[in-house]
């Protein structure tokens, strides 16, 4: 970084003193010189006065010399490299079920690299393009500080490659309106299809390369969200499902009547449910309409009220509706809070209440149950809990309690 800003000081000099040789003629256009500080990088730009000839200390600028300053302001532009922060590796395969050639971005957290020996849960975004930063940001956000929500998790984003074919669960011909679909609706209904990818294409390779454990979690928005809410009866691999403002309006009933029966089916996994619902006065086709939302808002009602008949793998379900919100920033606020209830029991509250190792305990194994998981706090998180505690009397919490903790989870 020196080296490069006595470069460009060298160069300056050298463009102040070339610059102020000669005169021009006063009737051509001129080049002004701005210098600015950016990040504490000097930098040159130009602009165009074409009016006057600009004065250089007592002389003017030799036109014959614009070729030169040209040449100068690259090497300044030139002078410092940019480093890229990179957050994910893009990857492609053949799919044999879907018959063509899909992409997808995976996320690996700091521990992956640091802990050889850790293994970590898996979220799978479905139009992953569209929010992959958004949504690995959040989880590095509910992972980071003193009181870590959810552990750290892979992130797979699933790239949109059809989107009509592959997120509409049935064929529908008919639009909300009454009236007859239009063309691109021909090739919907391959959403079974683009499940069974998932099942047995996508998540098989992912656990093969990857040092993966459960849950798995896929999240859906809009038809990506009516998709997830598909995969509780025709997947086994994911327990954690979440659909957020999901186009429940499509093929409306009986998408939605297929969706209600899922429900009462024998679960066969644990499987936990969140969907958001947001404030929405459009509904497609119709234009200002509640259409959207109001069927939403019945579903969640009526995944509220579920109670199943399993006693020994329940559908743990959670339905919000967020007033206020619309059909794109739901995204955000449905996400977080559907990461927190899912993992709801992670977090250990150092400071907000006296620390019980046996409460603390049972609640990572109530989340374990829930999420068919086995997940534990981290170890280098419990060792910097004791050091604090021990260091900080003033909080007036017990190390010997995380130490209960450290032997309950890592003793053998």
């Amino acid at each position: 970084m020196r080296k490069a800003q006595t470069k460009l000081r060298h160069l300056q000099n050298l463009l102040n003193a070339t610059l102020c040789d000669n005169a021009f003629n006063e009737n051509n256009s001129q080049l002004a010189i701005h210098r600015h500080v950016v990040n504490h990088q000097q930098t040159i730009s130009t602009t165009d006065s074409g009016a006057q000839a600009i004065a250089c200390g007592n002389k003017h600028m030799d036109i014959r010399k614009i070729a030169l300053r040209g040449w100068l302001l690259l090497c300044c532009f030139t002078a410092h490299a940019a480093s890229e922060v990179t957050i994910a590796q893009r990857f492609s395969h053949q799919s044999k079920i879907l018959n063509t050639t899909l992409s997808y971005q995976v996320y690996l957290p700091e521990s992956y690299h640091s802990d050889k020996k850790a293994h970590f849960p898996v979220v799978y975004l479905l139009d992953g393009e569209a929010h992959f930063t958004h949504a690995v940001g959040m989880l590095e956000s509910l992972h980071s500080g003193m009181w870590p929500q959810v552990p750290e998790m892979i992130v797979v984003g699933v790239s949109n490659e059809n989107r009509m074919a592959n997120y509409t669960p049935t064929k529908a011909t008919q639009l909300p309106n009454g009236e007859s679909a239009p063309a691109p609706y021909k090739q919907t209904g391959q959403g079974p299809d683009f499940l069974r990818y998932l099942e047995n294409e996508l998540v098989p390779v992912i656990d093969d390369v990857f040092r993966t454990q459960a849950p798995n979690i896929l999240v859906g928005h809009s038809f990506g969200g009516i998709m997830a809410l598909s995969a509780l009866a025709q997947t086994h691999r994911f327990s954690g499902l979440v659909a957020l403002d999901p186009s429940l309006w499509y093929d409306y009933p009986r998408l939605n009547d297929q969706l209600i029966a899922s429900l009462s089916q024998p679960v066969t996994r644990p499987v936990a449910l969140f969907v958001a619902a947001a404030d929405m006065p459009i509904t497609p086709s119709l234009g200002r309409s509640t259409v959207h939302r109001d069927y939403i808002v019945a579903f969640n009602d009526r995944l509220n009220a579920h109670k199943t008949d399993n006693t020994e793998l329940a559908i743990e379900s959670q339905g919000v509706f967020y007033p206020g919100t619309n059909h794109h920033d739901i995204y955000h606020w449905g996400f977080y809070d559907a990461m927190k209830w899912l993992f709801d029991g992670y977090r250990i509250n150092f400071g907000y209440q006296t620390i019980n190792a046996e409460a603390v305990i049972a609640d990572y194994a109530a989340m374990n149950k829930r999420l068919g998981a086995n997940l534990k706090p981290s170890l280098p998180y419990l060792k910097r809990a004791v050091a604090k505690l021990s260091r900080d009397k003033a909080l007036n919490e017990n190390p010997d309690e995380v130490r209960k903790l450290i032997h309950h989870f890592y003793s053998k």
